[in-house]
């Protein structure tokens, strides 16, 4: 399965910007383009997917909140 490199803006606005078959690559993509950030709006996200639908599915499926327990 490939790892996919997003570009994602106002939250849920997606661009594809490459498929990659390693995870070094991917990480590496990600950290260089996280470099030349200018906009605080958009944000760079690599996902591992089976295919570029479950990619965009995970990215914009919303998380659960972690259950805090008794302190």
């Amino acid at each position: 399965m490939p790892y996919y490199v997003y570009k994602i803006e106002q939250k849920n606005k997606l661009e594809l910007l490459n498929n990659l078959s390693g995870y070094r690559d991917a990480k590496n993509e990600v950290s260089r383009l996280r470099k030349t950030l200018e906009d605080p709006q958009v944000s760079y996200r690599m996902i591992f997917a089976s295919n570029e639908n479950e990619a965009e599915k995970l990215l914009t499926t919303p998380r659960e909140m972690p259950v805090q327990g008794d302190n």
